[in-house]
């Protein structure tokens, strides 16, 4: 909790300082003309819900730039307003709150369940044209509708947007979900293939707080899958994007917690024969002892590399659970096609059409190489 109010203490004070330029320099905005501060709210957080009507809804988590400074909950509004365009409803939201939302703080935006059925793409246009907006902020995906989502507030930290974003930045402790900026993303959506992914933000009911778990899949805009958490890893080491974790490993008659130290190496490499694709997927990491909940004799000189194959088996299960889900939706999350276009053009260019069905049906060998370090000191481990 310390840690969260740290950084929402920061994020208060960068805002202040901002503020400060902006006080003395007004800002010539090609959307909004020059405007004097009391006329801006700060936008934190923006949840979006496409309605049946085929309007969207827009819900934006605001901070008061006048009470900023009390880097109280007063500070913080969640206004839902609804119009035929973001822009709409966003122009709408003026005519309410009586300001102009100030946009280059926003920490996530998050689409609720509607974009199951609707296309996300057109959705992005707004924060990709408008020059406030900064191109790093988070995207992710709920189940529950994205208003709600925005609604929470969370006793961890003054603004629930920096509990979102330092939720998905501390996912490298357990790389349980992606890290997708809005940049990449949009790179993603209107690549060849339009195929992408997102962190899925949940909402646990009797705590009332976000949740950030697993991988929501998405094709031609929508939203068609979603990886748990341990398939999500499984990804995440394909990516060569395994920042750490823990492995739970069945050894002998208990278990064994191995923390991942960081992953040292992922290559994809595509093997074509007689016109024929296959390929081969390797993966090298170090890994530490952190627990040992079996009983073991310690005098066996081939013990560590027992461990080591047991620990290389573990993330192999990762991997296969994420290429199962992933090769039935045909969603090539990896970027296999383009190393593939890399390599073999040709064939790419032959072949680029049918890559959802040849991905799908794509024989893939895993090689995973585990060097176990830090054993530890207890019991001469």
């Amino acid at each position: 909790m310390k840690g969260n109010a740290e950084k929402s203490n920061r994020y208060y004070k960068n805002i202040l300082f901002y503020l400060t330029l902006l006080l003395t320099f007004p800002i010539v905005n090609g959307c909004y003309g020059i405007t004097e501060l009391d006329d801006r709210v700060i936008v934190s957080l923006v949840g979006l819900d496409q309605l049946q009507n085929g309007n969207v809804e827009v819900t934006m988590g605001l901070i008061d730039t006048r009470l900023i400074e009390l880097q109280e909950a007063e500070s913080l509004h969640v206004y839902t307003f609804e119009g035929e365009t973001i822009f709409d409803a966003v122009r709408l939201a003026i005519l309410e709150i009586g300001k102009q939302p100030m946009w280059p703080y926003i920490k996530a935006v998050v689409f609720g369940p509607s974009f199951k059925e609707n296309d996300v793409k057109p959705y992005l246009d707004f924060f990709n044209r408008n020059n406030e907006v900064q191109p790093n902020h988070f995207i992710v995906f709920s189940d529950k509708p994205a208003r709600e989502i925005v609604e929470i507030r969370s006793d961890l930290s003054n603004i629930p947007a920096v509990t979102v974003e330092q939720q998905i930045e501390h996912q490298a402790l357990v790389s349980y979900s992606p890290e997708v900026r809005l940049h990449y993303f949009t790179e993603m959506m209107f690549s060849e293939g339009q195929v992408g992914y997102a962190s899925i933000i949940k909402r646990e009911e009797e705590e009332n707080v976000h949740k950030i778990e697993g991988t929501a899949l998405i094709k031609g805009g929508k939203w068609i899958g979603t990886l748990n958490r341990m398939e999500t890893r499984g990804a995440l080491w394909v990516q060569g994007a395994v920042k750490g974790g823990i492995t739970i490993v069945p050894f002998k008659n208990g278990k064994l917690s191995l923390e991942i130290v960081e992953e040292t190496g992922s290559a994809i490499t595509p093997i074509l024969k007689d016109n024929k694709l296959s390929v081969k997927v390797d993966i090298q990491t170090i890994c530490s002892l952190g627990e040992m909940m079996a009983l073991i004799e310690n005098d066996h000189g081939e013990l560590i590399e027992e461990i080591n194959r047991s620990a290389e088996q573990e993330i192999v299960k990762e991997i296969e659970a994420s290429l199962k889900k992933t090769q039935e939706l045909g969603t090539d999350i990896y970027g296999i096609n383009r190393v593939v276009h890399r390599e073999f053009p040709n064939y790419w260019k032959e072949n680029k059409e049918s890559w959802p069905e040849i991905f799908s049906d794509l024989p893939i060998e895993i090689n995973v190489t585990v060097e176990m370090k830090k054993m530890g000191l207890f019991n001469n481990f």
